[in-house]
């Protein structure tokens, strides 16, 4: 039933977007969900400008950006997007002990990933201005009973202005790293040390190709850090930054989650440069 309810907000938006066009009952009737879904991705072009609100984990209420790639087709098929990383996190520490830290928090739906397995304090970081508007939106339902401290910054390894590329189809992808040809936003940097957190955390990154200068602006913080969740996107990645990256993980972090198990041992090369597709990593003490 909130299956329906998602798709029926996005047949609502998309005949809000397009009053003249009638979606024909066979396309409706038809379709499996997963070809429905797509064909409306495929229809995000007629829908931009329009917002989609949906419920999210059956706790939550998501302003939902349609131009979110993925991310927009799991949250109307499945209700959530990488809720089964955030409880595998959970099943392996304390939520309610830790300061949650999110690097790349697009419009929220890591904290409330977060939120619904017992995180309360977040600290979240995303400097493109939509983005943000959106993560601010979305962070109103749970306020009254979480500590929140929201901030239009990126994050690296020093305190600058950078230009960042957007990505057109996905507002999670967008990168320092890579050019999509479309266009830029010149954003602020800081890093996580300036800030001076002393708390118990744990550090999720998510910035598309720039985990390794995060991790280099955050040599303080991480005395701190009980775990670490990076999303590797290989082929946005230098292999000596790879490299550089495996090496601060296996130094100060001792078990992995990678590659579908988990390993008391140090992360090998062959495990981390496994292939050119993206995947998390979850790096405990």
């Amino acid at each position: 039933m909130k299956f329906l309810s998602r798709l029926k907000s996005c047949i609502a938006l998309l005949s809000k977007a397009h009053p003249e066009a009638l979606i024909t009952r066979h396309i409706i009737k038809s379709a499996d969900p997963e070809t429905l879904i797509e064909w409306l991705m495929e229809s995000e072009n007629r829908i931009k400008g329009f917002d989609l609100t949906c419920d999210y984990a059956d706790e939550y209420r998501l302003k939902l950006n349609v131009c979110s790639g993925h991310t927009f087709r799991d949250i109307i098929l499945y209700g959530s997007y990488q809720m089964d990383i955030m409880k595998l996190i959970a099943s392996k520490l304390d939520p309610k002990s830790l300061l949650f830290i999110d690097v790349g928090a697009n419009i929220g739906t890591t904290i409330l990933n977060a939120h619904f397995v017992g995180f309360r304090k977040f600290l979240a970081f995303e400097p493109i201005k939509e983005n943000f508007d959106d993560l601010v939106y979305n962070m109103e339902q749970i306020q009254h009973n979480s500590d929140l401290d929201l901030r239009m910054l990126a994050v690296s390894n020093k305190k600058e202005k950078l230009p960042m590329h957007l990505n057109e189809t996905a507002c999670g992808r967008h990168s320092f790293k890579v050019d999509f040809q479309y266009k830029t936003e010149v954003v602020e940097t800081t890093t996580l040390d300036d800030i001076g957190i002393i708390e118990d955390n744990f550090l999720l990154i998510d910035t598309e190709g720039f985990e390794l200068e995060v991790l280099q602006g955050a040599k303080d913080l991480i005395k701190n850090t009980k775990g670490v969740c990076a999303e590797i996107t290989p082929r946005y990645i230098s292999s000596q930054d790879l490299e550089e990256l495996r090496v601060f993980l296996n130094k100060h972090f001792s078990q992995h989650f990678i590659c579908g198990k988990w390993l008391n041992r140090d992360v090998t090369k062959s495990e981390f440069f496994n292939n050119n597709e993206q995947y998390d990593i979850i790096s405990l003490n």
